[in-house]
C-alpha cells in the first residue's frame, strides 16, 4: 500500500465519521427546532 492509497483510505474513515457527526448534529437541531 503507498502513500496515496493509505491517504485515501483515511479521507474515506474521516468523512464516515464526519458523516456521522454530522447525522447527530442534524438530529440534535431538528429536535431543537421542533420544541
Amino acid at each position: 500500500m503507498n502513500l496515496s492509497e493509505s491517504t485515501k483510505a483515511a479521507l474515506i474513515l474521516d468523512s464516515t465519521s464526519a458523516r456521522d457527526q454530522l447525522n447527530l448534529l442534524w438530529h440534535e437541531v431538528s429536535a431543537r427546532l421542533s420544541r
